[in-house]
């Protein structure tokens, strides 16, 4: 049987999150974002998973929502050329794939009061994994 997708968002998944949150802020409380985002993680289905990590994000970014949004842009792999889906994930020059999604996720929640500025982190962050659930809002 396939792995559920829920298992695609864990604790490896957080730790490398909080790697390039660190590089792209260098003030970015890792190890508390680790602690939040890990606890109660592998309990949760793929939604709740999505959302307990975006709560952590937001006990961790900057109080303004614009410099937060360019955190998590900073922390954004390289927007690729091809279609190749496969190859969205994270690598040593940023975030991709899974773990994007919790980020669109904080910025569908924190952003709707900013709506260029989040249409403009959404954009880039559907260049690295999909941002269908967080434009809804």
């Amino acid at each position: 049987m396939a792995e559920p997708f829920k298992n695609l968002i864990d604790g490896q998944l957080v730790r490398v999150a909080a790697k390039h949150l660190r590089r792209a802020w260098p003030e970015f409380p890792g190890q508390k974002f680790v602690r939040r985002a890990i606890t109660g993680l592998e309990e949760r289905e793929l939604k709740a998973r999505v959302t307990h990590v975006a709560d952590a994000l937001a006990a961790c970014l900057p109080a303004t929502f614009a410099r937060a949004a360019g955190v998590l842009e900073r922390s954004l792999a390289p927007a690729r050329d091809d279609t190749d889906l496969s190859q969205l994930v994270p690598s040593e020059h940023g975030l991709a794939g899974w773990v994007v999604w919790p980020m669109t996720d904080w910025v569908a929640r924190y952003g709707l009061g900013h709506p260029a500025r989040a249409l403009r982190a959404l954009h880039a962050m559907t260049q690295r994994n999909t941002a269908e659930y967080a434009i809804r809002p």
